[in-house]
């Protein structure tokens, strides 16, 4: 934020300084053409400095949301720096205006035709250059700007545009010359049908760029969705009750936790897909306008690993927990059916006999049972 403010800061007081400090409009032909020659010269200098704006207020909202202690701080300056890119952009546009006014005022009809032609004829190769604009939505968002100041631009046109055609109309009608084919008409026919070829063009770059951002908002909120779910489903294997001692606990802990595995093997796929739809997004981007999609991506594959390999590493905790469980209660009721036999056995002996064969008798069983005891 603060390099990107001190750059705006280092170009913005020299740009204000220099508009401020241009000549008052001439009063004869020539030096009007070369004031707005000069015009020209200064916004191909200043439109540029849109992705600066865009930046800074981008900064400042990030910034916003991290801290809005900090951004407080910052607002005034961020809202400064707005307000005097407006001011010079306007004053732009009212110097380049009462320029035109003034070739139309002076009687420079045909000059101000072809300046205005000429004008519309370079608008419309920047809007061609609009053409196919894929990318991050920071870069998309900036080139709507572009196209906004275009826009802008163009309305701006309109009341010079007006002021021509009546010229035109009277200086036809003064000459007599009702034919359509003059060529101060034609010129003037050419310069209406360039501005309505333009507007149709910047209505179309703007569907597009909209259309386009919305398509790559959505892809990027459905990254950002699944990467959440990835930090939930994280944090819930990390947070796992202690495993059930009974069987039935731990047979219920396992289905609770193949539900979710299960679930995980679908935004696996889901993941997937995402990726195949992204990588055919980025390929369709130049260098460097993907970079924060290019991010996501990674950050998602990368992300969803983790958890499948966590996921894994839990899901054979659990199977090797229910099957230790499962062993130890079947041993446990072996021994505890063995146990209640025994008690059952030892409570039938009688007491000992006082005839001699009979207690014989009665000492082998005793030494038998206590050999299965042992």
């Amino acid at each position: 934020f603060d390099n990107t403010l001190q750059a705006v800061l280092s170009w913005l007081p020299k740009a204000e300084t220099k508009l401020g400090n241009m000549t008052p409009i001439a009063a004869d032909p020539r030096s009007v053409r070369i004031q707005i020659e000069e015009m020209k010269v200064f916004r191909v200098q200043v439109n540029p400095r849109i992705v600066d704006i865009q930046n800074l207020n981008q900064y400042a909202s990030e910034l916003k949301n991290a801290s809005p202690v900090t951004a407080e701080s910052l607002t005034p300056q961020v809202k400064e720096i707005n307000e005097r890119w407006n001011g010079l952009l306007k004053n732009t546009h009212d110097r380049e205006r009462e320029l035109q006014s003034a070739l139309v005022q002076l009687g420079e009809v045909d000059t101000a035709l072809d300046e205005i032609t000429g004008f519309l004829a370079q608008t419309e190769a920047d809007l061609q250059r609009l053409d196919y604009v894929y990318g991050d939505p920071k870069y998309i968002e900036t080139h709507l700007k572009k196209l906004q100041m275009i826009q802008k631009d163009l309305r701006n046109q309109e009341p010079s545009m007006r002021k021509l055609n009546q010229a035109v109309d009277q200086l036809v009608e003064r000459s007599g010359n009702k034919a359509r084919s003059s060529p101060l008409r034609e010129k003037q026919e050419e310069m209406n049908e360039a501005y309505k070829t333009v507007q149709i063009l910047a209505r179309e770059r703007q569907n597009e760029l909209q259309d386009t951002l919305k398509e790559v908002k959505g892809f990027m909120g459905d990254v950002e969705d699944l990467l959440r779910w990835c930090n939930n489903c994280r944090q819930e294997l990390k947070s796992s009750a202690p495993m059930g001692a009974l069987p039935d606990t731990a047979q219920k802990q396992y289905d609770n936790f193949q539900v979710k595995y299960r679930e995980l093997e679908q935004k696996e796929d889901e993941m997937k897909a995402l990726l195949l739809n992204g990588e055919d997004m980025i390929a369709r981007c130049r260098d460097g306008d993907a970079v924060h999609l290019r991010v996501n991506l990674n950050k998602l594959q990368d992300r969803m690993y983790e958890t499948r390999g966590k996921a894994e590493k839990r899901k054979r905790k659990l199977e090797d927990h229910l099957a230790n469980v499962r062993d130890f209660h079947a041993m446990l009721k072996i021994h505890t059916d063995w146990l209640s036999n025994a008690e059952k056995i030892l409570g039938s002996f009688k007491h000992p006999s006082k005839l001699v064969e009979r207690v014989l008798k009665q000492i082998q069983d005793h030494k038998n049972f206590k050999q299965d005891i042992d």
